[in-house]
């Protein structure tokens, strides 16, 4: 009885460790725990032997060693057996973890098409299936769930031997990267299960097409602006003739004299929508210099003025006297602001208010233009910066898309915020770094 009462230190001893302990630290406890108490177990039964009184010593020597040896091998058996328990759990546990982190969808079933696990990703990816526990269940439940055919999956192929390596599947609503492969025994090779690994590549596959299409349109855009430019050389040339006959003929009294002004003033409008053009499909070199805002628009406000009152529009401004400097280029700036400007004028045809604002917080320069004019819906606004789209009857669709290539070069933003009946406003949005 005294050698099991000294067990109890010992158990005291790991007590409290033993409830914060991980498992590993746990199973290693208990094995030698175990492993002690065999030992004093056979220490005990050899002491009673020897107790006896007529037990003679050269019988109770052997039967000690015996239990002895027996102790020591069934000891080191139990705390072998209870090690490889151990390494198998944290393998088990590694490989889960490693499933879980892994951003493809991983499902692995039996020979008989049972689901036996699944990684979270599988879950995501499939949600009908998120609040249901599957393993455990036939993987028609899920198949069915989507509308597809068990029998035409790639892990029903796997269970018959079949290896399935990049097949691309497309869904109604998502595409998905699928490899599959048979999972066999070490043994004997024989098939025990199989495993799927897929992942949705439907934001790729939009990504490409898109690109596609850019490099097409790159394309077309070269080719476009090389021709624009060609066409701009001649029309100067027209000008240029148009405007001396105009003079030669300023003092005559021809009837045709009157054509001249709208001659010149549409070959004007053809050369800036060539302008304009080139712009938006030329990566344009900027000049930047120390500049304020505030002296930007006031150097404007002529032209501004001008326009406002052949339109009859009332134009006020909202600009602090202290405004921080940024790096911007002039010319192109002022450029955002005319063309922002004269679609205000055109959005409130005639009479109305423009509000032109400055402000500044710690990050960044604010730009504000705001209208009274007749605003936007949702869906003219989500393709407004679009190239060549307008809604005016002469317009060109350039406009906005040159302003937003400005802002750009300048790692800005331009937002809109418009209510069908109540204005539009345009904040252009420039870091101060």
């Amino acid at each position: 009885m005294l050698p099991n009462l000294a067990l109890i230190p010992f158990a005291l001893l790991y007590a409290r460790k033993y409830r914060q302990a991980n498992l590993h630290s746990k199973m290693l406890t208990m094995s030698l725990f175990l492993f002690v108490f065999i030992i004093v177990s056979t220490v005990r039964i050899a002491l009673q032997v020897m107790a006896q009184p007529n037990a003679p010593l050269n019988e109770a020597v052997p039967v000690f060693a015996l239990f002895f040896v027996f102790s020591l091998v069934a000891g080191s058996a139990v705390v072998f057996m209870i090690e490889s328990i151990i390494d198998k759990h944290m393998l088990l546990f590694s490989l889960r973890q490693l499933s879980d982190s892994m951003p493809s969808s991983i499902v692995t079933v039996n020979r008989d098409g049972i689901i036996t696990s699944v990684n979270r990703a599988f879950l995501h990816e499939y949600p009908l299936v998120a609040d249901i526990p599957v393993v455990g269940r036939h993987f028609r439940v899920v198949t069915d769930l989507y509308g597809v055919d068990y029998r035409q999956t790639m892990l029903f192929r796997a269970l018959a031997g079949e290896e399935t390596r990049n097949a691309v599947v497309d869904y109604p609503e998502h595409c998905l990267l699928i490899n599959a492969y048979p999972l066999r025994s070490p043994a004997t090779g024989d098939i025990e299960g199989a495993i799927s690994i897929s992942r949705d590549i439907t934001e790729v596959r939009e990504l490409r097409e898109k690109i596609d299409g850019l490099d097409r349109l790159s394309l077309v855009g070269q080719m476009a602006a090389s021709v624009a430019h060609e066409i701009r050389n001649p029309m100067t040339s027209i000008r240029g003739f148009v405007q001396l006959m105009s003079e030669r003929d300023r003092d005559s009294d021809h009837s045709h004299h009157g054509y001249y002004p709208i001659i010149l003033e549409e070959l004007d409008r053809v050369n800036g929508i060539i302008e304009d053009f080139l712009s938006l499909s030329r990566n344009r070199v900027v000049h930047k210099e120390p500049l304020n805002l505030n002296a930007l628009v006031e150097e404007s406000l002529p032209l501004l003025w001008a326009e406002a009152n052949m339109n009859g529009i009332e134009i006020k401004l909202g600009l602090p006297e202290q405004l921080p400097e940024l790096s911007l280029d002039r010319k192109e700036m002022k450029q955002l602001l005319l063309n922002l400007t004269h679609n205000a004028f055109e959005a409130m045809d005639r009479g109305g208010t423009l509000t032109l604002r400055t402000e500044a917080d710690e990050t960044a320069v604010y730009l504000r233009v705001s209208d009274t004019g007749c605003g936007m819906p949702r869906e003219m606004m989500d393709r407004l910066f679009q190239p060549f789209f307008t809604t005016k009857q002469k317009g060109t669709g350039l406009g906005l898309a040159v302003c937003k290539n400005i802002v750009d070069r300048h790692n800005g933003r331009l937002d809109v915020r418009s209510e069908p009946g109540q204005g539009t406003t345009f904040t252009v949005v420039l870091p101060l770094k």
